[in-house]
Order: structure tokens, then C-alpha cells, then sequence
């Protein structure tokens, strides 16, 4: 009897997006806002925090929001994340250091001609 192959990888998937989801460095997606959430996560010190997960048509999984990125949201269209729903993104995958140590991320850039997004309160 054949079996089935059984790949590791299949164990690695998450449900947020990752660098490796954009490709190597330097590589672009353009996406558009979904929603955004929050989202209850387990840090390094096995403490739950909450933070903003955006979510995006093109990808079934969400972006964890780090400050950088969520800087660059609220500049683009105010402290209401909410606020960038039906906007277009591009997704930049990077390296950035992390403790000493080059690692990759994904950096959210917002397009040149943006429009100008709905305000909520």
C-alpha cells in the first residue's frame, strides 16, 4: 500500500502573513485592507498582549502589526485603523535588526497617489 506523503512544511503554516508570503528582499505586494482586528498573542515572556491585525483581500492570513508599521497606517489615514478599510497598501518584504540580528519583516508602504480614506470616529 502507497502512503501518503506527509511534508513538514504542511506544520509550519500561520495564520499571519509572513516575509517569506512576499518573497526575498526587496520583493512587493500590492494589497488591499480587508479589515482590521485585534488579535490576543503570546510574546517571548509567555505574557498574552493584544495588538492590530490588518487583514487583505489577496491573503487568507493577517498582518500582526508591529510600532513601525502601524506608525506608517495611522500617519496615512488617522488613529482609527479602521480607517484604511478598502485602502490599497504594498507589502515590502525586508530585513530589519532584531536584537543584534538581521532578520526578516515586511514593512507596509502606502502607495504615492493614495486616496484619501473615509474617517470613522
Amino acid at each position: 500500500m502507497k502512503r501518503q506523503p506527509i511534508y513538514a512544511s504542511d506544520y509550519n503554516q500561520s495564520r499571519f502573513v509572513k516575509w517569506q508570503d512576499i518573497g526575498e528582499a526587496g520583493s512587493t505586494k500590492s494589497v488591499t485592507i480587508k479589515d482590521v482586528t485585534e488579535e490576543t498573542l503570546t510574546n517571548e515572556q509567555q505574557q498574552e498582549e493584544t495588538k492590530p491585525c490588518v487583514w487583505f483581500n489577496e491573503f487568507d492570513k493577517g498582518l500582526v502589526l508591529n510600532a513601525t508599521n502601524r506608525n506608517t497606517l495611522s500617519e496615512a489615514y488617522g488613529n482609527n485603523l479602521l480607517n484604511g478599510i478598502g485602502q490599497s497598501v504594498v507589502l515590502v518584504s525586508s530585513e530589519a535588526d532584531f536584537r543584534g540580528k538581521m532578520v526578516g519583516c515586511i514593512r507596509v508602504r502606502i502607495p504615492k497617489n493614495k486616496p484619501a480614506a473615509k474617517k470613522r470616529k
